[in-house]
């Protein structure tokens, strides 16, 4: 059957000598795998593998079988032209992470227009917000991402209750809890900060940055093992210093 939707590139590899295959998260079909056929030529203007680029906003037309692992595409055209995010390495390495994110942790053909709507929305913030203002989007949507999976930790932090417990997912006193899954005292106070105010807009240096999305990665990767890893972490902590 034909449908239209919205989607998001998350990833593309060669396919022959002149197709890809292209994973992309649809607002109706959830993850989807499409085979896109003489795309890397140049008689094949109005599909042109540039489309299909991670990251890339796309309206589409699709043919969708159920019982297919590879889906065809009728008709493919930008549903939003990024400004900045092609010519701008932190920007690019951002909205790299995000897709990447996605793409290892999200594999269920089912459509989420929750989700779908908030990686939309943090990669055009990305394209578009200040260049001061976008180091810190990768810590805040994977604290929003984790609320929206169901295991977001309860954000009652005190000089009390200062530690992560990250199998309880809640603030523990210190001497009160034995677990090895925690996270610490001054990096749990930041991640408290970010769910308090829900804004990028907090100063961090790069230690404390690279320390605090890795601390909320780990939370994520215990409620979710199956998470591949994330090969886009260096390269982030590595631009946005």
């Amino acid at each position: 059957m034909l449908k239209e939707t919205k989607g998001i590139v998350l990833r593309s590899i060669k396919y022959g000598e002149t197709s890809l295959i292209t994973t992309i998260y649809t607002t109706v079909f959830g993850i989807q795998s499409y085979l896109v056929q003489g795309v890397r030529t140049s008689k094949k203007k109005t599909m042109s593998a540039n489309l299909y680029q991670a990251s890339t906003l796309l309206d589409l037309i699709v043919y969708h079988s159920p019982n297919k692992n590879l889906q065809r595409i009728k008709e493919a055209k930008l549903a939003y032209l990024y400004t900045q995010i092609p010519y701008s390495m932190h920007r690019n390495t951002i909205a790299m992470f995000l897709t990447e994110l996605i793409y290892k942790t999200v594999h269920e053909p089912e459509s989420n227009s929750i989700l779908f709507d908030m990686l939309e929305h943090y990669l055009t913030k990305t394209d578009q917000a200040d260049i001061s203002d976008i180091a810190n989007i990768p810590i805040q949507f994977l604290l929003h991402y984790i609320q929206h999976l169901g295991f977001g930790f309860q954000n009652k932090y005190s000089s009390e209750f200062s530690e992560i417990n990250i199998e309880l997912g809640k603030f523990c006193h210190p001497d009160q809890h034995s677990s090895p899954y925690r996270i610490d005292t001054h990096i749990a106070e930041i991640l408290s900060d970010f769910y308090h105010e829900q804004t990028t807009a907090i100063a961090l240096n790069h230690t404390k940055r690279q320390k605090t999305l890795e601390a909320a990665l780990m939370y994520l990767k215990y409620h979710l093992p199956q998470m591949q890893h994330i090969n886009s972490l260096q390269i982030f902590h590595e631009l946005l210093s």
